[in-house]
């Protein structure tokens, strides 16, 4: 008894709870319906209504509802108690003319209290004619067919929001699917390849559903199957390769009489469509002429700020500089600016820190380069400000930013060398009196036997000729690595496995996090990466049949090379068919590594390149 009486008494504490929430009553329809076509006009409240008066429907003809349906749910997570409530009615609705109709808000009463909806706009556009000739062929019921459905029923395509660009300049690229008939799913997608496009993924929420919208006086349901931000690399005209996919649908069964228990007893057919969308061509225009001389290549909307950690420190100890870039554009590409610093400070290459989200409009978020500044000798020294220059392509002017300049104070610390030297001296200062007085010399006489000199000894030849040896051998190491410096792409190529497996220990890092699409990301990014810099192609041109022949071409085995392209294929699938088999992110990730490995291997033996 006292256990029915705690549930009940429970059950009574919860219900005041559902209760006191603050009343919302909404009301949902289609933006835009055919003349004659039907839809669902759905009233929803979170909360146990005293009284419901409907809307004034001239416009529509009402022919159900409204029909009432409830749920409810409470949880209880950690001594955290989330609880929900809604109460739908649901009308079926006719348009009967064109135009813009408004559905006034319907009322409710809860407590006493009256609360209206909000007021709904539909736009009702003339049907479409019923076409001939669309009909497709059909199988035996419950069968894929390939046969497809004409071009205006079902397609893709490419949308960017600007067509003609400035240099560097971010475009969006929507991939968007358009259909009138029931799809069910989406298989083997294969995206632009994004020629002179720097390319970047925005964020994008699995197609799961379609939505109805207008497009060429018709009604489609649509959905955007992924969003691209694209970067434009180089002036002129630029072409996107089309996008293609396969698309399963299904259609009424045209095999048998219809019937009314049709409907519930799934009489379709499966058909199968590959779906190709058209090129498209993006006009990309030089910046204007007039460029500021510390412009670089920013383009966007930026500010720049700098910050040291110190102002007062000893010789030979460190300062921490930072200089964070922020604002949208293309953040990804701007590049470590170069410090004005006094000839005795050492500086190494900064640490870069980024956190940037691509959205539509460009890449959002900062950049940090952090520097490290180690001040050798002691004296009052400043660290000048830096001028960073960007280009606005709303303004389509370009601007020039100015950070804080710094003053700093280096004392003398305790391993400084100048003062080491000065202390040396102090003990053997001369001093004159007239010309025939030196200092007397307190030390330890260093007598030597008469005729004994060290000058044109052996011992002397050998230091001499070693030293000689040892200098004409370091002139040369720096001729080589001078000459090596200046090699860019043997630079890159050297540092390729190096920055590869940088990039492989981020992308293991996730694995562990268990961030399943950064992970598949940033290895994707390292395999192209290595093979960017290996083979001297910019990324922008690397494409995977490029990148086969070009491996082919560099001796490389084609199983080898197949291993590759299809650690790719696999960060691909998993990516954008999540539902597909596919290997673990761990055995993924080995495979990667050995594959790098291997390769690396055999590059280096290769004759023709390296």
């Amino acid at each position: 008894m006292i256990k029915k009486a705690l549930i009940v008494l429970v059950y009574i504490f919860f219900s005041q709870l559902l209760m006191a929430d603050e009343v919302r009553f909404t009301a949902e329809a289609p933006k835009v319906v055919e003349e004659g076509g039907r839809f669902r006009l759905i009233y929803t409240v979170n909360q146990q209504v005293d009284n419901f008066i409907p809307p004034v429907l001239d416009n529509f003809t009402v022919l159900a509802g409204p029909s009432t349906s409830s749920s409810s749910n409470v949880s209880i997570v950690n001594g955290e108690v989330t609880k929900t409530f809604t109460l739908r009615y649901t009308y079926i609705l006719q348009a009967n003319r064109e135009g813009e109709m408004n559905i006034p808000p319907a009322r409710v009463k809860v407590d006493g209290k009256e609360y209206k909806s909000n007021t709904l706009t539909i736009e009702v556009i003339k049907g479409a004619p019923n076409k001939s000739g669309n009909k497709a062929t059909a199988g035996s019921t419950g069968n894929t067919s390939t046969t497809g459905t004409s071009n205006d029923k079902l397609f893709v395509k490419v949308l960017v929001d600007d067509a003609r660009v400035y240099e560097q300049e971010p475009v969006v690229a929507t991939i968007k699917l358009f259909s009138q008939v029931s799809v069910t799913g989406l298989n083997n997608y294969e995206f632009p390849d994004f020629n002179g496009f720097y390319s970047q993924e925005i964020e994008t929420p699995p197609l799961t559903s379609l939505t109805r919208e207008e497009y060429k006086g018709e009604i489609y349901g649509t959905g955007v199957i992924q969003k691209f931000l694209l970067y434009p690399q180089k002036t002129g005209k630029l072409t996107i390769s089309p996008f293609k996919i396969e698309c399963l649908y299904q259609k009424p069964s045209r095999n048998q009489a219809r019937s009314i228990f049709d409907d519930f007893f799934g009489n379709y057919e499966t058909y199968r469509e590959n779906l190709v969308s058209d090129e498209l061509s993006i006009q990309v225009d030089p910046l204007p002429a007039g460029a500021p001389v510390d412009f670089t290549g920013a383009v966007g909307m930026f500010k720049i700020s700098a910050s040291i950690d110190k102002k007062q420190l000893k010789a030979n100890e460190a300062i921490t500089y930072k200089i964070v870039v922020s604002g949208r554009g293309n953040l990804k590409m701007i590049n470590a600016p170069e410090l004005d610093l006094p000839p005795n400070f050492e500086v190494y290459d900064p640490k870069i820190n980024e956190n940037i989200k691509n959205q539509e409009g460009g890449s959002l978020g900062r950049k940090t380069f952090e520097y490290y500044l180690i001040p050798r000798h002691p004296g009052k020294y400043t660290i000048s400000s830096l001028n960073f220059a960007f280009f606005n392509p709303s303004t389509r002017k370009y601007h020039t930013l100015r950070t804080n300049s710094y003053d700093i104070e280096v004392l003398k610390g305790e391993e400084d060398s100048t003062v080491a030297m000065s202390s040396v001296y102090n003990k053997e200062n001369l001093r004159f009196i007239g010309r025939d007085i030196r200092f007397i010399k307190t030390g330890p006489a260093n007598f030597k036997e008469k005729g004994n000199y060290f000058f044109g000894s052996w011992l002397f030849i050998a230091i001499y000729t070693g030293g000689l040896i040892v200098f004409l051998l370091g002139l040369f190491v720096r001729h080589q690595n001078k000459k090596q410096r200046a090699n860019i792409q043997l630079m890159k190529n050297k540092k390729a496995n190096r920055i590869a497996r940088q990039r492989l220990k981020q992308s293991r890092r996730f694995m562990k996090e268990n961030e399943n699409v950064a992970f598949y990301d940033e290895l994707t990014r390292s395999m192209w990466l290595y093979l960017s810099e290996k083979l001297g192609i910019p990324i922008a041109e690397l494409t995977k049949d490029r990148a086969r022949e070009e491996l082919v071409e560099n001796a490389v085995d084609e199983k080898m090379a197949e291993e590759f392209l299809e650690i790719l294929d696999d960060c691909e699938f998993a990516r954008y068919a999540p539902s597909k088999e596919r290997k673990s992110m761990d055995e993924l990730y080995q495979v990667a590594v050995n594959v790098l490995s291997n390769l690396q291997e055999n590059l280096r033996r290769s004759k023709k390149r390296f």
